[in-house]
């Protein structure tokens, strides 16, 4: 015996967060389902998502769901063409190298839901949920066959992320057994679904002999050939990590399992390579025509195995036997297509339907299952609102409908082994529609206009219009331009709905109109004056009635038909002039034009704010104000203005020069006007010195010389601050009062620019002064916070502060330059400190002082 090793693997799960903004699903709401129109088919991996989806609030937690579980649904819709559905939802797996999405926990459901209005009903389906926390399967059986059913996908928890769906909708073979004598009898090679596959039934070792040894969760099937020719074959677990085993036979022309040939026999192990890190992944399995392999084993070093094997090449009349195990879980299922040109030997199904009176409120109809064969009963079911539900009489008697729509029979032939085939037909039920309604026909068409029929909107319609030159159109407007005159005639429309088309509706377009051309030219005498005049001459052509209409204020009124009109206007602005040419047939066309009416303005004057300006200055431009005028001035380095009193910032030199403005009023316009701003003067720079310098403490009286130091200046006023001025270019000053003095120094140029200084302060006293503090208090408490030095008629000054140590502290020449208290930014503690002065006064007498200071807080 053969033992197959295998492990099952704890798969630990690493959820990451991806960085995809994702928006909110276009399926949200069962209103917007994605429909799938194929009833076998898978999504791509990740394929959908319900990420930023929400529950609308109508369904609340589905059958076999958990309790209070809505979580965020994202919906799908499809049409039934078989009785048994299997759904798969496949989330964050990556069983066989795939890796179907992120979704964690989903949960599946089935509804039918029926709208009307604003009105919505809908069942719940009860089937078999399988869910788990990364794939989750769905059966339901005996769907109606035709009926159109939602499937709903959520998670629990609330989890969102992306999954990949798979949908089978077949027609399911006799329930496959887990013994040989049990076996499924497949009668044709028609792809289904295997759910829910547990146990191995009584007789777990008849795989014996082959590779694969024990079975642990099994079903059979077997068929007979109805010809030679080859097989392929797919078979793809609804769990992507489920291990798929299979072993096929040969029973030979008797079909006695005793008598059996191994011809395939595949049990690799491809959903993880964990204990194989050099093979590859895979989860599907079967034949193919690439491969060459006829078995594959369990185990390493195998050669990279896929899972498939060799195709067969079946010989008519055997019988086949086909064992597929699920080593890894019980519970789960598989889906099972073949290929090839070999076929399995079953009954044939054929549906034969004749539609009696159809489209009429009499009509039936007929189904017959005449050339279908190898069966021994039928099975009938004609879909909703038939006469009859359903029969075994294989030429049922006639079927009536009791609603118009979509529907769907399915015969079902069954021979002696119980092996059935199904077929389905679907066709329309409906009655004749009424004669349609054609609306918008107008009694005259002229070229440039539109041809716009409609006929009123019905439920389920299709329209079909025909018209000249082949005109054809399936909208239930139509909009057709009228450029020429093969537009007219007859327009019919037919309306079809479930297959029944009404009688046609037909109406005429009538001949199309031969459409004028209006034109005129235009004129005027005196413009811009109040004698102006305006001549309005027609230039249309093929017309046989003008209509003018020359706007506000003309002195012709509206109406007018005469070829050649001179117009005045009693007031000014925007005229739109409108003539309107009619044709022979009724066509109109219109022509229009729009004129100004204005009176010139008056010529300009300017003004301007100074005659002369310097740097900094402001020129201010200005003409007096007039009603509806527009204003266009231009100067130097590029100006312009459209306003009345522009502003020109004289920044540089070279916004001297002419200045121009001219006025319009609609065209009319007065000649330019001119202004010349004469050259920029440039800013004169006071500055001045003093001895002795500033600022100083003296006592009186005292002699000060100023020494005029100021640029482009031509004029000078001193003002010394104590009441005294003078023009002087170096003026000398004695101060004979007490007090602190501030002296102005202010220059012009050619009596238009000027400038300022001030400097201070000349603190002038009554007596010579010689004050040195012995302490102070640097506390920010603004008293006594600093080490102040009062001297006064000082020439020459120097301090320097040391420590006990004889480190210097502080340094100045500046006897307003206070010690503060600090060294380095930092202030110093409590203490003795010392001090040395160095000065000189006027009379070029040497002083010097020394002692310590004691600083406190």
């Amino acid at each position: 015996m053969i033992i197959k090793l295998k492990y099952i693997l704890l798969l630990l799960l690493l959820s990451t967060t991806i960085s995809i903004v994702y928006a909110q699903p276009a399926n949200d709401s069962f209103d917007k389902a994605i429909p799938l129109t194929d009833p076998s088919k898978c999504s791509a991996e990740a394929g959908y998502s319900n990420l930023n989806a929400i529950d609308e609030g109508i369904f609340g937690t589905a059958p076999q769901w958990p309790a209070n579980e809505t979580g965020r649904d994202v919906w799908f819709k499809f049409t039934a063409s078989a009785y048994d559905l299997n759904v798969t939802v496949t989330g964050n797996s990556t069983g066989g190298g795939t890796t179907g999405g992120t979704l964690q926990n989903p949960l599946i459901a089935l509804y039918t839901i029926d709208t009307l209005g604003n009105s919505t009903s809908f069942s719940s389906q009860v089937g078999s949920l399988a869910a788990g926390t990364s794939v989750s399967t769905y059966y339901k059986g005996a769907l109606i066959v035709g009926k159109q059913y939602y499937i709903r996908v959520s998670a629990r928890n609330n989890n969102t992320g992306t999954f990949k769906l798979c949908i089978d909708n077949y027609f399911a073979p006799l329930k496959a057994g887990q013994d040989f004598e049990t076996a499924s009898i497949l009668c044709d090679k028609r792809t289904f679904t295997e759910s829910n596959v547990s146990g191995a039934g009584t007789k777990n070792t008849e795989s014996a002999g082959s590779c694969l040894g024990t079975e642990s969760n099994s079903v059979w099937y077997k068929w007979t050939a109805a010809n030679n020719g080859t097989l392929t074959m797919d078979i793809t677990p609804t769990v992507n990590t489920d291990d798929i085993d299979w072993i096929l036979y040969d029973l030979g022309p008797s079909g006695d399992f005793n008598t059996k040939t191994l011809l395939r026999c595949a049990v690799g192990h491809g959903v993880d390579n964990r204990d194989c890190p050099n093979e590859p992944l895979y989860f599907k399995t079967g034949m193919n025509l690439t491969s060459t392999d006829l078995s594959e084993l369990s185990g390493c070093g195998r050669g990279g195995q896929d899972g498939y094997l060799k195709y067969i090449d079946m010989q008519q009349g055997h019988t086949y036997a086909l064992l597929v195990d699920n080593f890894s879980n019980g519970n789960n299922g598989f889906k099972i297509e073949f290929g090839g040109m070999g076929e399995f030997e079953g009954p044939v199904a054929k549906i034969n339907l004749a539609k009696n009176q159809p489209c009429t409120i009499n009509q039936n109809f007929t189904f017959t299952s005449t050339g279908s064969a190898n069966y021994t009963r039928v099975q009938w079911f004609f879909g909703e609102g038939a006469s009859l539900a359903s029969s075994t009489d294989p030429n049922p008697p006639v079927i009536s409908y009791s609603s118009p729509g979509f529907k769907t029979a399915v015969l079902q032939v069954f021979n002696e082994d119980g092996c059935s085939v199904g077929i389905t037909e679907s066709f329309l039920v409906g009655l004749k529609p009424d004669l349609p309604l054609i609306n918008g026909l107008k009694p005259r068409y002229c070229i440039g206009e539109n041809i716009i029929l409609n006929t009123p909107l019905q439920a389920d319609a299709t329209y079909s219009w025909t018209g000249p030159n082949g005109f054809t159109s399936s909208l239930q407007e139509i909009n057709i331009l009228v450029d020429n005159a093969n537009k007219a005639g007859i327009y019919t429309l037919s309306v079809t709905i479930n297959g029944c088309t009404s009688d046609p509706r037909s109406v005429t377009v009538p001949p199309i109109g031969q459409t004028p051309t209006a034109s005129f030219i235009s004129s005027s005498t005196n413009p811009c004056t109040p004698q102006q005049t305006f001549t309005f001459t027609n230039s249309s052509q093929n017309y046989t009635r003008l209509r003018w209409n020359f706007g506000e204020g003309a002195s012709i009124l509206p109406g007018n038909s005469n070829p050649i009109n001179t117009i005045t206007y009693s007031s000014s602005g925007v005229k739109t002039i409108i003539l309107e040419a009619e044709g022979s047939s009724g066509c109109i066309s219109i022509f229009s034009q729009e004129l100004i009416v204005a009176l010139s303005p008056l010529r300009p004057v300017i003004t301007v704010n100074k005659p002369d300006f310097c740097l900094a200055d402001t020129i201010r431009l200005s003409t007096p104000l007039q009603t509806d005028a527009v204003y266009s001035w231009t100067g130097p380095n590029n100006f312009t203005s459209d306003q009345r009193t522009p502003q020109v910032a004289v920044t540089s030199p070279l916004v001297a020069g002419t200045y121009t403005v001219t006025i319009s009023r609609g065209n009319c316009s007065t000649e330019a006007v001119s202004v010349v701003v004469p050259p920029i003067y440039q800013n004169p720079t006071a500055a001045f010195r003093a001895e002795p310098g500033l600022p100083s403490r003296l006592s009186i009286p005292i002699r000060v010389r100023f020494f005029n130091e100021s640029k482009d200046a031509d004029a000078y006023l001193w003002d010394f601050g104590d009441g005294n001025t003078s023009t002087d270019t170096n003026p000398e000053h004695i101060y004979n009062s007490v007090g602190n003095f501030d002296v102005t120094l202010t220059v012009f140029k050619s009596s238009v620019c000027s400038a300022s200084i001030v400097k201070g302060q000349f603190m002038i006293s009554a007596d010579n002064i010689l004050f040195v503090p012995n302490t102070f208090t640097p506390n920010n408490d603004a008293v006594n916070d600093e080490f102040v030095i009062s001297m006064t008629n000082i020439k020459t000054y120097r301090i320097q502060i040391f420590n006990r140590y004889g480190v210097p502290l502080f340094l100045s020449n500046d006897i307003f330059d206070h010690w503060k208290g600090f060294f380095k930014n930092e202030l110093l503690p409590v203490g003795t400190y010392y001090y040395v002065i160095d000065a000189t006064d006027f009379n070029s007498n040497i002083i010097k002082k020394s002692g310590s200071v004691t600083l406190l807080r």
